[in-house]
Order: structure tokens, then sequence, then C-alpha cells
């Protein structure tokens, strides 16, 4: 027995193994070496952990992901790999066996006999429940979001957000984004007519606009495509804009794998904002994440939002507040709420989620291409026809950090964005709280990046910035000030002029 605050795997092997766990004693493990612990895990005694093929530390064949809870008696015996993702919560007495045990040998004890298969697989999707006594056998992949009843014994696939039951097991219930809850399900038609809706009208796509990013868009797939399941409630679309690179081979390999990736191409190269309207008609979920090519979703990131979107039912935007990562969520309303909490960081695109069956009848939904703002005009349209809109505060992603390259950040940053936010004064922004933005864009946004741009030589253009900062700007207090900080931004000392 174990000192108290003693770790009782100390000294011992494992493949990998994570932090902050509470593993009690008294268990047994076999093969700790092809064993991946994640962190926060909570096993109970009584554990039973087997690797029952020889062992040699290639990989690992028994997984347990981070926030996994289990019961007393969890047995898992893997020949070649069992996983449990994500946030699994098993009742007690739960057993997991990707192969069994060989008895046609007649004559020979069963004890004798070895395995049936060494190339089986289980996988229990993140955020699951496994019932207490229930038994999952052979080659079987529990989707995302399950519940397997007490007792069930389950030896074939169970689709995302399902509940099985019984011995064997069948799905008896399957959230249906069409009718936004759970239905009943009593044949294998049933089942499929759901799994048809989600891939006709998932509850959300994430649509991605990509340019000779192939590595990026790799790696952003990568983050993305294993939290979304094979057949649940989000779809992933791309359209590429007539890239130069390996994009093409990117994409036709993770769509080989994933079949909730769908992807378009243009032609030529149509400018980002269009490679953007593109994807508004080729999507088909009920909201619309846009979502850069070089933005990469953190582990345990895609159920927080199709959560977020179940609560924040009726909402025509979801603002993605990542600098305020507190995981708290909010239901408010109006176009100066919006204006005050979003700010210019409604313009990184992948801080929104919109309502695109209402994006999709938005007339002259172009209006502002050319101003790097067009997506910002899309959700001051939206909030005009219907005032709700959620918040969610929390760190999502991580990013590659791309320098601003390929645009005037003048022309985007003042003229773009100040016109767009214009264009609703009157319309839902008063001129106050226009003014207000104003201000804040400048001393929060535009004159700290255009010193950084200069400063650390960023490939952004800054040419005619004085002239645009004027523009917009000369009416204002307190311009005679900021012209100053502009000139001495566009002319440090160890810098030649740029005007």
């Amino acid at each position: 027995m174990s000192e108290p605050g003693a770790d009782p795997l100390e000294g011992i092997e494992f493949y990998s193994r994570g932090e902050n766990n509470a593993i009690e004693m008294p268990g047994h493990m076999q093969g700790t070496p092809e064993i991946a612990l994640g962190s926060r895990i909570v096993l109970r005694a009584g554990y039973w952990l087997n690797v029952c093929t020889p062992v040699t530390g290639y990989r690992p064949k028994i997984v347990i992901g981070d926030g996994v809870q289990a019961n007393t008696g969890l047995r898992l015996s893997a020949a070649n790999s069992i996983v449990l993702e994500e946030n699994v919560i098993c009742g007690p007495n739960v057993f997991i066996a990707d192969t069994d045990h060989e008895y046609r040998h007649v004559g020979l004890p069963v004890l004798n006999q070895g395995i049936t298969r060494t190339d089986g697989s289980v996988t229990v999707g993140a955020g699951s429940w496994l019932g207490t006594n229930s038994v999952v056998v052979g080659q079987v992949a529990i989707g995302k979001g399950c519940v397997i009843g007490a007792n069930s014994v389950v030896t074939k696939d169970v689709p995302d957000y399902s509940v099985a039951v019984g011995t064997p097991a069948r799905v008896v219930k399957m959230y249906d984004p069409d009718a936004r809850d759970w239905v009943r399900t009593r044949t294998a038609a049933d089942v499929e007519e759901v799994l048809r809706r989600r891939r006709e009208r998932p509850l959300l796509t994430v649509a991605i606009p990509t340019y000779n990013r192939a590595a990026d868009l790799a790696k952003c797939l990568e983050s993305l495509l294993p939290q979304i399941g094979r057949n649940g409630l989000v779809e992933v679309c791309v359209s590429d804009n007539a890239s130069t690179d390996e994009t093409p081979r990117v994409l036709a390999r993770f769509a080989g794998k994933y079949p909730m990736l769908r992807a378009r191409r243009n032609a030529e190269n149509v400018g980002a904002e269009r490679n953007l309207l593109a994807l508004v008609p080729f999507a088909r979920g009920r909201y619309v994440k846009l979502h850069g090519d070089d933005d990469f979703f953190r582990p345990d990131s895609v159920q927080p939002l199709i959560y977020a979107l179940r609560t924040m039912e009726g909402s025509s935007v979801v603002f993605l507040d990542v600098l305020r990562g507190d995981n708290a969520m909010e239901l408010t309303e109006g176009m100066e709420t919006f204006l005050r909490e979003a700010s210019i960081q409604a313009g990184f695109i992948t801080s929104l989620i919109l309502d695109r069956e209402a994006l999709a009848k938005l007339e002259e939904p172009g209006r502002f291409v050319g101003s790097g703002f067009n997506h910002v005009h899309w959700a001051y349209r939206l909030l005009e026809g219907n005032p709700n809109f959620g918040i969610v505060r929390a760190s999502l992603f991580d990013y590659a950090a791309n320098p601003p390259a390929g645009y005037n950040f003048g022309d985007y940053f003042v003229r773009g964005y100040l016109e767009v936010l214009a264009s609703f004064v009157g319309r839902g922004i008063s001129p106050g709280a226009f003014a207000v933005e104003k201000r804040r864009l400048l001393e929060t946004t535009v004159l700290p990046w255009l010193e950084r741009i200069v400063r650390e030589g960023m490939p952004a253009d800054v040419g005619r910035f004085e002239a645009i900062f004027s523009a917009h700007y000369s009416e204002e207090p307190y311009y005679p000030e900021a012209l100053e900080r502009v000139r001495k931004a566009l002319s440090p000392p160890d810098s030649p002029a740029r005007t």
C-alpha cells in the first residue's frame, strides 16, 4: 500500500503519462510500455489494463484520453488498439476488448487456444458514457457523445450522438439536427435516415477559405477532423482559391479518411473575400463557422462549440471571444452591444459563427468585397434582422502567426472597417457609439500595429497610410496628437521615411 500522497505509479514505465491523475490502488496494469495515459484521469480501484500481445513499446495499444473517469472494475484487454477519447465516463465493471478467446479447436482447452485476432480496434468517442456492466468486444467504433446502456453488449459500430442498449446493443435514439432534439430509432432504416439528414443538413459547417498554405491547412484539418467524428453534427468545407502548391493533394488525403469533409476549387484566384463568399452556398450547416486556414483547433474544442450552439438557439451570430478565455457563455442582443463586445476582433474570421440560413438570404452579400471586412458586414446585417447573439469566451485555437501580407494596412483597417460600420449608423449603431469605436480602433489596434509593422519590417503595405488616416480622422478632436504619432511611426529614427 502506498504512502498517503505518494504516486502509486512511480517507477513504472508507460508509453506516455499526463499529469493530475487520480489513480487508486489496488489495480493491475500489464504491458505499461504500450499504455498511454492522458491528464486529469480518474481510475477507481479494481481496474485491469492488459496488453495481451508481445510488448515492444513501439506504439500504444491502450490509450486513455484526458479527463476520462472510470468507476470500479474497468477492464481493458488490447491485442492491438483500445482508445478511450477525451472525457469518456465508464460506470462500474465495464469490459472492453479488441479481440476474443478462440474456442473452435475441439479437444484443446479454450484456455490454451489463444485469441481470435490481433488487428482489431475499439474506439470510444469523446464525451461518451458507458453504463454499468456494459461490454464492448471486437472491431467496434463508438461515436462521440454516445450513451451505452447498462448491461449492454456492443459488437457493432455506434454512430456519433446516439443511445444504444441491449444484447446485442442497438441504436434506439439519435440526435437529429432537423428536429433539434433526440429522436427514436426503431430500425436500421431509421438510423440511416438520421445519418442522411446529418450529412445533408448538419448543425454546423466549419468553412475554411485557403490559398497556397498547404502545410498550415494540413495542420488545421488534422486538429479539427478527428474531433468532429465520422457521422456527427459538423461538416468541414474548404474552398481552394486556385492554389498552386500541395493544397489539392492535402485535401484529397483528408477527404479519403473523413467523409464529413467537402472541398471545392476556384478555376482562378478570385481574391480572399470572394473565396469566402463562395463558401456560403456550398455549406449545408444550419450555422457556419468562418475559419482561417492557419488557425488550429485545440484538443476538445469542437464539442464546446456544439454545446454553445444548442444553448444559444435562435442567435443570429455567435462571437468567439478568444482573448478572454474564462469559458463563460452569454446571450445578449443589439448591434451596439455586439460592437462594444467584439469591436475589431469581429474582423478575425475565426471568431464568427453565423446563421447560415439567414446569411444565404441576404441581398448583396458581397457589397463590401474589397474592404477586407465583408464578413463583418454579414454579422451586422444578421443582427439587423435578428438582434440576438451569443458570446463564448474561450481560448479554443492556436495560431500559425503568419505576418500580415497581401493588403494595404490603412485601406483595410481604417477605410474598410470604418466604412462597413458607418453603413449601419442610424440602423442600429448610433453616431456616439460609432465615434467611441473609431477612437478605440485607433488606440488599441491601428496605431500599435502600424508601429509594429514598420519597426519589425513586416510585409504589410503601409503606403498612403497618412492620407487614408486623415480622410477618416481629420474631424476628430484628438486628430493632431494622433497624426503626430502616425508620422513618428512612419519615420522611425533608424528607418527611411515611409509615407
